[in-house]
């Protein structure tokens, strides 16, 4: 076996999250391969292990003292930290200062470890803590007993952080769990296992070689942090790589449907449109990713042998892998039970021989997509037969590989962050489906390359000008190098390539021959033929909206400092009033649940999945003082005086995070952006935080919504005054007192959502319901506030002239449909101006009227905004996005002032208008954010209306691959008496330049006056 091999072997064996040790670092670090373990030794820990298991499973009296021995014994003797008994470089934790510990002043809870490892050659400083837990702890789940719902895990990485030591190990004598906290950096989990170290002799070398006495004191650059820190550089290449996999595995999906819609005569996807089969298939993906992430949790039948046999996705790869390619070719029924598990999902199983609750969810819907069961649009899952296509079982393993394999070894879904798979999937936002207009070639291009396919048309047109026009277009389009153009045109097919290529082009042997030259520079299919595109073929390629406008997904370690530093003045009273924090009081129960926390452009839902993380954490606690004080909690999260027959929320401190979790997801998170996918993706993304078992999917859809959230009316006034800038000398119109009434009528409506309590899919199907009727009552204001904005951009941007539509609107209102039509086409036509061809026509976002209870009332907006927004410098806003719409940005959210100011500062003034009196924002920019015009445009008039800087970290270069370099920045929308900071340290004032000076603008001295 090779020594990447054996790396292979014992990573695939141990629970992984986060980027850990890439194999070729191993590989480096370990030339010669691991370092063998003594016969003796092995030995003695097999015995050690057998008599602590035999101990628990015998409740033997003297347990407590066993378990501590073999907890020292691993330590000291397997690893070596202290096998000579002189305790020089191990220390327990009665040896080590107090200042190796952590304050949790909230909860009145101090974290210290059980030892430490530390280095006696540099003033004793600790380099990696222990903690020790009882047996029957598990190290994944909360602890009880002290309020703090976190579990040992969490607990270390806090501790770690708060005394600046990287590396932690926790364990309860079977699970032994290694841990990489970096200050701003993903953390990372490896757990081992005791009971596989006899069984599996590789992962007990691995934890010696890596945790053992040695790894910790060797060349600087052979240790641990070293080792991780080289392998993170590896860590984007990994995803992109798994993401490049899913990718493909969409690819083979679509072309096995467009296939299938080829043996139909072009019937089965006549009328879907080639964006909603890219949809589709990237669906089927993210289903496949919950499955397994539900079953390797628990929660779904695993363990069932029906199940198991028959439905589970988890054991479906290797229930496939056991047959041969050929069967697998000629076999169809996997296809149609990936199909069975997605209806049970959905509608649930209630059969004496096997009974699984409903969940529901767009997720999971048969009729969203019914195509890929093989019926037409507008039929019912429940009463239409379907007819399942014919896609081979080869393919749906490719699919379930794409998603469980990673260089030959399998991703544990129970132990992968939520964030990870959203990483994964939001790089493939930016891809869409297009049906091919003439025979296209899919090269083999470079990752610099642009348009990576070709035309025939375009080579046959090219060859006509001779072979360098040929060979330049290939290059140009490949973006390799001239060299291997001319080598891979130069190279001969043989007749296995011809055979091959002939498959490709349907059997049309004259097509095969035009496309023979270029057959080496094609790209070549999972199953090893080239990727040729008849015409009004379904091809995957990338799209332009996500890379337009400049996204970049936001890494954990931000999207965590960022929700913490802004939410905790909206969640606890005292920080904004410049009280110590050991005066800060957490706000009650009710009014935690009544936060508005909204994301305005929230891709796969990263930062809203750590808002739904932390606040519920505070939520959990606000609980328990509420308990203190004499008071109950029901099962539904609501504080009583007395239970008065109300079933009461249970002790176990798991079941309270996630019905936190549950209750914060469905009530405080807001989330909008512009792609439909990713509004999918971060339900996903949220589903996975908060799925309890016997539980449906939590209702996000009133929400979690698409649109643009810059293009749109801001303010209600808006439109009831027809007038963008309403003011002096508007008045509101005759039809605003129905307007008034429909939002009213929604806002109760969305009321009853939010106080519904989700016990079954019943509860989910009449808040769908009730969410449906808040939205048909503001249809026809929505409708009307779509026709202002496209007289906005018909009007270049600039205040239109509403006195027709303002007649149309009060006659659509009368209940006249002609009026309705006519506002209809009025929209359609402004908003698809300056549109370019192939480009969705403009989705507006109309704020007081997708979330009408957060701006009305006392409220006014939202208690806090956390995003990425997206980059976009000013030079490219108007090749992306429009003319048109460049100068709706500079008119109606810059008010006239003309720069050229990158895309986030518009976001930045947006956000900052939709926050409510008090509340604050915490968004990532681009460094330009202060500087030049995008200073001018954004920070500057946000100060000028009242904003006020209280965080800033400028200048921070992005943690990934981007190259770009970042401003962190937290804005309060009042009064604040609170702490300031600038990149951590204590600051009385930061100015719009992200600094303590006041402005720099130039101004021209009085004496130099009529000098010039």
């Amino acid at each position: 076996m090779s020594d990447l091999a054996q790396h292979t072997e014992w990573l695939s064996l141990i629970d992984i999250s986060g980027p850990f040790l890439a194999e070729p670092v191993l590989k480096d670090a370990f030339p010669q391969g691991l370092e063998e373990l003594d016969t003796q030794k092995r030995r003695t820990i097999r015995q050690a292990y057998d008599e602590w298991r035999e101990a628990i499973d015998l409740a033997d009296p003297d347990l407590a003292q066993i378990h501590e021995a073999w907890i020292d014994f691993v330590l000291r003797q397997a690893l070596e930290l202290d096998d000579d008994g002189k305790g020089d470089v191990f220390k327990t934790g009665a040896e080590l200062p107090g200042a190796v510990s952590c304050e949790i002043a909230e909860y009145g809870v101090t974290l210290r470890p059980d030892y430490a490892v530390i280095d006696d050659q540099r003033a004793e400083g600790p380099l990696m803590l222990v903690c020790k837990y009882g047996p029957d702890t598990p190290l994944d789940r909360p602890l009880k007993g002290d309020g703090w719902a976190t579990t040992p895990a969490e607990r270390m990485v806090d501790l770690c952080r708060a005394v600046n030591v990287r590396l932690g190990l926790v364990t309860n004598g079977e699970q032994w769990m290694f841990i990489d906290a970096p200050v701003g950096a993903v953390t990372t989990f490896a757990s081992w296992y005791a009971r596989l170290w006899g069984q599996e002799p590789s992962t007990l070398r691995a934890f010696v070689n890596l945790l053992g006495v040695r790894r910790f004191f060797v060349d600087g650059s052979e240790q641990l942090p070293a080792l991780l820190d080289e392998s993170l550089k590896l860590q984007d290449e990994v995803t992109d790589a798994l993401g490049e996999q899913v990718r493909r595995a969409v690819e083979v999906l679509i072309q096995s449907l467009d296939r299938a819609d080829v043996d139909r005569n072009r019937a089965l996807l006549a009328n879907v449109e080639p964006a909603e089969l890219y949809e589709a298939g990237l669906t089927v993906m993210m289903r496949i990713v919950f499955l397994l992430s539900a079953e390797e949790r628990g929660l779904m039948l695993l363990g069932d042998e029906r199940y198991e046999a028959n439905y589970a996705v988890s054991t479906l790869r290797m229930q496939l892998r056991s047959e041969t390619e050929e069967i697998l070719e000629r076999r169809f029924d996997a296809w149609s039970r990936l199909l069975a598990i997605f209806r049970v999902v959905y509608g649930g199983v209630d059969h004496e021989a096997m009974r699984l609750p409903a969940l529901g969810g767009s997720l999971f819907d048969p009729d969203r997509f019914p195509f890929l069961e093989g019926r037409a649009k507008g039929t019912n899952w429940k009463t239409d037969p379907c007819a399942p296509l014919p896609i081979d079982n080869r393919t749906v393993l490719l699919l379930l590989e794409a998603v469980q394999l990673f260089q030959g070894r399998a991703l544990s879904y129970r132990a992968l962050d939520v964030e990870q798979i959203g990483y994964v999937y939001e790089g493939l936002l930016e891809r869409t489906v297009v049906r091919t207009k003439e025979v296209t070639l899919d090269l083999d291009a470079t990752k610099s390359a642009k348009k990576p396919w070709v035309g025939l048309d375009e080579l046959d047109a090219a060859r006509g000008k001779g072979n360098d026009a040929v060979l330049e277009l290939l290059r140009e389009r490949t973006g390799s190098s001239a060299s291997r153009v001319h080598n891979d045109y130069a190279k001969n097919v043989d007749e296995a390539d011809a055979d091959r290529l002939l498959t490709a082009c349907h059997g049309n042997q004259s097509l095969r021959d035009r496309i023979t030259p270029y057959f080496h520079l094609l790209r070549i299919d999972s199953w090893g033929y080239p990727l040729v595109y008849p015409e009004g073929t379904f091809t995957v390629t990338t799209g332009t909206d996500r890379s337009e406008s400049g996204t970049h997904y936001t890494p954990k370690s931000l999207t965590e400092a960022i929700v913490k530093e802004t939410l905790e003045p909206v969640a606890y009273e005292g920080p904004a009033e410049g009280k110590p924090r050991e005066e800060w009081k957490l706000k009650s129960p009710e009014a935690l649940l009544d936060l508005k926390i909204c994301d305005p452009a929230m891709g796969s839902g990263a930062f809203l999945v750590q808002v739904c993380r932390w606040l519920s954490e505070r939520l959990v606690e606000a609980w328990r003082q509420s308990e203190a004080a004499g008071n109950a909690v029901t099962a539904e999260g609501v504080v009583v005086a007395k239970p008065n027959g109300h079933e009461p929320l249970r002790d176990d401190p798991e079941e309270r995070l996630l019905t936190a979790r549950r209750l914060i997801a469905e009530r405080c998170l807001y989330g909008v952006d512009v792609n439909p996918l990713a509004v999918e993706l971060a339900k996903l993304s949220i589903w996975l935080v908060t799925l309890a078992k016997g539980r449906p999917f939590g209702f996000l859809d009133h929400n979690f919504r698409a649109g643009d959230s810059l293009l749109g009316v801001h303010h209600l006034d808006q439109l009831l005054y027809l007038d963008m800038k309403p003011g002096t000398g508007s008045s509101k119109k005759l039809f605003a007192k129905e307007i008034d009434q429909a939002i009213e009528t929604a806002i109760t409506v969305r009321a009853g959502i939010r106080s519904r309590p989700i016990r079954d899919i019943r509860d989910v199907l009449a808040m769908a319901a009730m969410d449906e009727e808040a939205r048909v009552k503001l249809e026809l204001p929505g409708l009307i506030a779509d026709a202002l904005i496209g007289e906005v951009l018909t009007a270049d941007g600039k205040n239109p002239n509403t006195a027709a539509l303002s007649v149309e609107a009060g006659n659509a209102i009368a209940g006249q449909t002609d009026a309705v039509a006519a506002m209809k086409r009025r929209a359609r036509v402004g908003l698809a101006r300056d549109v370019a061809d192939g480009k969705h026509i403009r989705r507006p976002f109309h704020w007081p009227l997708e979330f009408p209870e957060v701006f009305t009332g006392s409220r006014g907006g939202f208690d806090a905004m956390v995003g990425n927004p997206p980059f976009l410098g000013g030079q490219k806003i108007t090749g992306a996005m429009g003319t048109v719409f460049r100068e709706y940005l500079v008119e109606q959210l810059a008010g006239g002032t003309r720069g050229s100011a990158d895309l986030v500062s518009y976001f930045f003034l947006t956000a900052f208008s939709l926050l409510a009196k008090d509340g604050l924002f915490g968004l990532l920019a681009v460094n330009t954010i202060a500087e030049g015009n995008t200073r001018e445009i954004g920070l500057d008039r946000i100060l000028a209306q009242g904003g006020v800087i209280v965080a800033a970290y400028p200048s921070e270069v992005w943690p990934g691959t981007a190259n770009v370099v970042t401003s962190r920045v937290h804005l309060v929308k009042g009064d604040w008496r609170g702490a300031r900071t600038l990149a951590g340290k204590p600051t009385s004032h930061i100015s719009s330049y992200l600094g303590t000076s006041e402005s720099w603008t130039p101004v021209r001295l009085k004496s130099n006056l009529r000098l010039c």
